[in-house]
């Protein structure tokens, strides 16, 4: 569904890999195309709603934008040094598993229901990406394990809200009567 929220939201895909290819040789533009993305992340829900415009498309590409455009940036900064590897390399698992479990909620509703952003999953979001641009501009020095201290909260923020993620995913497959390990409790 083509629309102005979901054209905002596919927007932040491009600025992402403008900011992280001009990150050293023009910061200042790629400063411009970090506060772009976030700029859309803020108005696409925004407009969505005001215009009666929420769907399924955006609920779907909205995540989906964040998690290639964190990913994106934050190998960009890697690469000038501002973060540890393990830094993307658990963004990238942990937005693997994100993915996953949203696709596997998706097919277990029949198609019928994609799952809702919650509010740690936002914070974590804004934590990760105060922390990125921090590191990619005004680097801060190392308080443990290669990060400052809001490296340290994002990644806190990060874990929780993976932890929030899966205890609604564990929630609705025993809602559903699903045991863990079979996916639908039926041993046939």
């Amino acid at each position: 569904m083509l629309s102005v929220p979901n054209l905002l939201t596919m927007a932040r895909i491009p600025l992402a890999f403008g900011a992280a290819f001009t990150l050293e040789s023009c910061p200042h533009a790629s400063m411009a195309m970090v506060l772009g993305a976030c700029l859309t992340d803020f108005l696409d829900g925004l407009v969505a709603r005001k215009t009666g415009a929420v769907s399924d498309t955006g609920r779907l590409l909205d995540p989906l934008a964040d998690k290639i455009a964190f990913v994106v940036f934050s190998l960009a900064v890697l690469a000038e040094g501002g973060i540890p590897l393990w830094v993307p390399l658990v963004l990238v698992c942990r937005e693997g598993l994100v993915v996953a479990g949203g696709l596997a909620l998706v097919v277990r509703a029949g198609g019928s229901r994609v799952p809702e952003s919650n509010l740690a999953g936002k914070a974590s979001t804004l934590m990760l990406a105060v922390y990125l641009v921090r590191q990619a501009y005004w680097p801060g020095g190392v308080v443990l394990a290669g990060l400052d201290w809001i490296g340290l909260v994002a990644m806190f923020s990060l874990l929780l809200s993976t932890f929030v993620y899966a205890s609604r995913l564990m929630g609705r497959s025993r809602q559903r009567g699903d045991s863990p390990g079979t996916g639908d409790g039926n041993c046939t």
